[in-house]
């Protein structure tokens, strides 16, 4: 039974623009985002000048009939997140949304993200933030809830886009500012990517920016399913945790498909 809660969420891919990058596992966000909206049928995507010019398009869920906006980054990895900040504190102001949802409680089973000092977050952004991850298993998908105080594993597309959205007054900064008694939390979605046998720094970034086999492709494109499984998932248990008689949230934490 579809939830009586109707909330629109901001689903944003960063990742490397233009064909010469796009089957790249470095713009695995991307190419995950694309499946998932044929999946949804949500039309094509294309440039919208109000939301920093990135290829945008609309869908809902079909469970929980949330509004989905479908964005995919303009901007190089590793600059995303000026361009990101904008679109986002555009899309809020033009769907009229003031963030004010509740992090859903942990459950059984689940475990705290590594990587994190303790901090207890009580709400959360509308915005979900798809990337590729190194070290996870290829098409596994991970979503967390975290602030800066969350490690982004030498990730500079998600330093970039946490710093822009913090400056921009959307994420509550580690160490106080906005909202600091109750803190934001912005939830990250990851595909994981796995990692090359070579630590050394060239050979992760020839292994990120190398064109990917159509095998390789097809596929991070699979997951599409999967991704509209644990965004169906999470945003139930999110509007579960709207309910008045649900106790408050409790620490940041994990789910994964």
């Amino acid at each position: 039974m579809a939830s009586t809660h109707t909330s629109s969420f901001f689903i944003a891919s960063i990742g490397n623009p233009g064909p010469t990058y796009y089957n790249t596992l470095h713009s695995a966000g991307h190419i995950l985002l694309r499946s998932f909206a044929e999946l949804m049928n949500a039309g094509p995507f294309s440039p919208d000048p109000s939301l920093s010019n990135g290829l945008t398009a609309e869908t809902y869920l079909p469970k929980t009939q949330s509004r989905l906006t479908l964005w995919q980054s303009p901007s190089y990895m590793n600059t995303s997140g000026p361009s990101l900040a904008r679109a986002y504190k555009s899309w809020l102001a033009r769907e009229n949304i003031v963030p004010d949802i509740p992090v859903p409680p942990l459950g059984v089973g689940k475990k705290k993200a590594k990587g994190m000092k303790p901090m207890t977050h009580n709400r959360t952004t509308n915005l979900i933030l798809l990337h590729d991850e190194l070290e996870r298993s290829y098409g596994n998908l991970f979503l967390r809830y975290g602030g800066p105080e969350m490690s982004s594993k030498g990730h500079n597309g998600i330093k970039s886009a946490v710093e822009s959205l913090v400056k921009a007054k959307l994420l509550s900064s580690g160490g106080g500012g906005p909202s600091s008694k109750t803190p934001t939390a912005l939830m990250r979605l990851a595909i994981g990517v796995g990692r090359p046998v070579s630590r050394e720094r060239d050979a992760v970034s020839d292994y990120l920016l190398k064109s990917i086999s159509k095998s390789q492709h097809d596929a991070l494109a699979a997951k599409g399913t999967d991704l509209q499984q644990l965004l169906e998932r999470e945003i139930l248990r999110i509007y579960k945790a709207m309910e008045p008689d649900e106790p408050p949230a409790v620490l940041t934490g994990e789910s994964r498909i």
